[in-house]
């Protein structure tokens, strides 16, 4: 693979999350790339036997705030780098929109972070990382939070 320019890392904003984004900030130092954080949310939808409740658009902007200040805030912890990052912040299912946005943005590589989960955890919680390894037409370089 040649040289990534464009390195998507997508965020929860969790541990293994930031040393993913520790990880690609790196990378991107010593190859002069660029680096596009994405963090993605679904709006909450509370179903109960007689009616559907969706988020309220204060709950969408409260989210969008909450989700802004923090990618803002990652960004922010890796400024001394030097290393240009952008952030995108998506509605939708996570590793659907991180493949969505990387071909989007024509990025050469992802990079996202993975708990280590397994047995019941697993299969009760999912794995992103686990979903765009398996479905991404890109590249993906996992990374795993010392413990």
């Amino acid at each position: 693979m040649p040289n990534p320019k464009r390195i998507l890392v997508a965020t929860d904003f969790s541990a293994c999350a930031d040393a993913a984004l520790a990880y690609a900030v790196e990378l991107a130092k010593a190859l002069g790339s660029k680096v596009m954080l994405l963090h993605t949310y679904e709006l909450p939808v509370y179903d109960y036997p007689t009616a559907m409740v969706v988020a309220t658009p204060q709950m969408v902007d409260a989210i969008l705030s909450a989700a802004d200040e923090a990618l803002a805030a990652c960004c922010d912890a890796h400024a001394e780098s030097h290393v240009e990052i952008t952030k995108v912040l998506r509605q939708g299912v996570a590793w659907d929109e991180i493949n969505r946005v990387a071909q989007e943005v024509s990025a050469d590589l992802i990079v996202v972070g993975t708990h280590g989960r397994q047995g019941i955890k697993r299969a009760v919680l999912g794995s992103v990382a686990e979903k765009v390894v398996r479905t991404s037409t890109k590249p993906v370089l996992t990374v795993h939070a010392a413990k």
